[in-house]
């Protein structure tokens, strides 16, 4: 697995524990489209939260979040593909707000927003609860396809 990884600040936190004011972190690496390496996922994004200072509930549901978008990215865009990559950037920042920004790129099939409907909680379903799970637990969710393949961005404001 290709990893790059970046740390603009070594600490995110003073030492008792408060945010650092107007700081930054970012990192970046690349993953192969795999459920295995969602895991990986994973751990960076709350690991990065929790060096950030942020509670374990956020971490629960930011991790989540990005894990529904990244498993869709490997089973939906990357079906029956076991060549694809999924290129992570994690950005948390302290302005004063602790808020991240998280970028998944992949050059799998381009979603199709018309097939993502809203699940009916009336009718049991295994599948088709991602997306919904993703838009309700972040800020902002945002998708678009260009040149360089399929880009989410996630964004939550703690």
């Amino acid at each position: 697995m290709l990893i790059k990884a970046l740390m603009d600040k070594d600490r995110l936190t003073h030492e008792d524990g408060e945010p650092a004011a107007n700081t930054e972190s970012t990192v970046e690496f690349i993953a192969p489209a795999t459920f295995a390496a969602v895991r990986v996922i994973d751990s960076a994004v709350s690991n990065l939260l929790i060096r950030a200072g942020a509670d374990e509930f956020n971490v629960y549901n930011v991790q989540l979040a990005a894990h529904e978008i990244c498993t869709n990215i490997v089973r939906h865009a990357y079906a029956g593909r076991d060549d694809g990559t999924i290129a992570v950037l994690l950005r948390i920042s302290h302005t004063p707000r602790l808020v991240i920004q998280i970028e998944l790129r992949d050059q799998g099939r381009p979603f199709d927003s018309q097939s993502a409907a809203v699940p009916d909680f009336d009718q049991p379903q295994e599948g088709g609860y991602g997306l919904f799970l993703a838009r309700a637990l972040l800020d902002e969710l945002h998708y678009r396809c260009d040149e360089r393949g399929n880009l989410w961005q996630l964004l939550k404001r703690l």
